[in-house]
């Protein structure tokens, strides 16, 4: 008996045969219309039922697939590519013991099925049987080492057992032949992240996000390796600068301000040490950088202060629109040395600068930012609050 398909009649295996290529290209309306076609002639057709449930596997209708696999196999209970199929069926439904049976019926009749060993693999690492799992992947790949995806499941699991080491080698291995994959070289970032390696594991995501540059995983690793290598760097900078190594700290500063220019902490650490250094002009410009940046830094704020009343020629950095900042930053330096007289008279000067912008923007966030830190130099808390209050007046607030 045949099938009638676009005005030719096929034999019923011709017909499976035209639709496992439809299915294998990906075409799966095609395929299932075939498949449904030889049910119709044959309802007990095992490769049709077997193939439709995968369909419907892949069109995330485990139940649908379980049914269709099940008969399948009423049909034909030996083969293991439909066992290991109703494997995966299972495992969908999160039904993990009944996924484990039926792969270990696949692998009964055909111990040398590497895809089964993978397949029970994944639903044992699913499980939390992660040793059992390493040990069906390892047979996985002895049985088919040209698979690059059960390598990956494999060294996915190293990584799971905190076996860092051996997942690097296990990537880099994969990335020799596989060099394309952008999972892979993200999957590497991770273990070489894990042994403290960050220089390598930024230089893997950025590979990975090179490949790929949608894949999200990479991007987030990335940041945050490059994130915690910053880190590292202000940690290593901050202690060499209290060692008074102004030239390595100023160094280590300089090399994260080469990777984000707006960090205010290397802007105001790298401030500093030029100002230490001799070079005021440098210190000022990177230090009112950093309150540019953070407003509310005050250790930069109070660190441009005493630059600013330390070099020579500072006035001439300062344009006029930055007065006000500059005179705010110089209250604090001299509250903090306990000049509180000299604080408060560059502090009321701050304050006149800042009215004056308020009174042209009274939504410049900066500015006020500035009149809160500017009245702070002010030790006398009474009179601190009565010129607020007389300057909230003025500004009709």
């Amino acid at each position: 008996m045949g099938l009638a398909l676009s005005e030719q009649k096929l034999s019923i295996e011709d017909a499976v045969d035209l639709a496992i290529q439809y299915h294998q290209a990906g075409q799966l309306a095609e395929a299932e219309s075939i498949y449904r076609q030889v049910l119709q002639v044959d309802p007990r057709h095992a490769d049709a039922l077997h193939y439709l449930g995968v369909i419907s596997h892949q069109r995330e209708d485990p139940e649908t697939a379980v049914d269709l696999i099940s008969r399948a196999i009423q049909v034909v209970p030996d083969n293991a590519s439909y066992h290991s199929n109703l494997g995966e069926a299972f495992r969908a439904l999160g039904r993990f013991d009944d996924a484990s049976k039926a792969y270990e019926r696949a692998l009964a009749i055909d111990p040398g099925f590497a895809m089964a060993h993978n397949n029970l693999a994944n639903v044992l690492a699913d499980s939390g049987r992660k040793e059992d799992a390493l040990a069906r992947y390892d047979k996985a790949v002895a049985l088919l080492p040209d698979d690059p995806e059960m390598r990956l499941n494999r060294a996915n699991l190293l990584m799971e057992l905190s076996r860092s080491v051996e997942a690097v080698e296990a990537y880099r291995n994969l990335i020799e032949e596989f060099p394309q994959f952008p999972v892979v070289w993200n999957g590497l970032g991770l273990a070489l992240e894990a042994l403290e390696k960050l220089g390598d594991a930024r230089q893997s995501y950025e590979k990975a996000r090179d490949l790929a540059p949608d894949f999200e995983d990479a991007r987030v690793n990335l940041e945050r390796v490059q994130w915690t290598i910053q880190q590292a760097d202000l940690v290593r900078a901050d202690q060499k600068r209290a060692d008074g190594d102004w030239g390595e700290a100023a160094a280590i500063y300089q090399k994260v301000l080469d990777r984000q220019s707006d960090h205010a902490a290397a802007c105001y650490g790298l401030g500093v040490c030029r100002f230490e250094q001799g070079n005021g002009r440098s210190a000022v410009e990177l230090l009112e950088r950093a309150v540019r940046i953070q407003p509310f830094f005050e250790e930069a704020h109070a660190a441009l202060g005493t630059a600013l009343l330390g070099t020579e020629d500072a006035e001439a950095i300062i344009d006029e629109e930055r007065l006000p900042a500059a005179q705010t930053a110089v209250a604090i330096a001299h509250f903090r040395a306990e000049r509180f007289a000299q604080a408060e008279h560059a502090a009321e000067q701050a304050i006149d600068g800042l009215c004056d912008a308020l009174a042209r923007d009274r939504d410049d966030n900066e500015a006020w930012t500035l009149f809160g830190l500017a009245l702070r130099a002010i030790r006398d808390v009474s009179r601190s609050e009565a010129l607020l209050r007389s300057r909230l007046v003025e500004l009709g607030l």
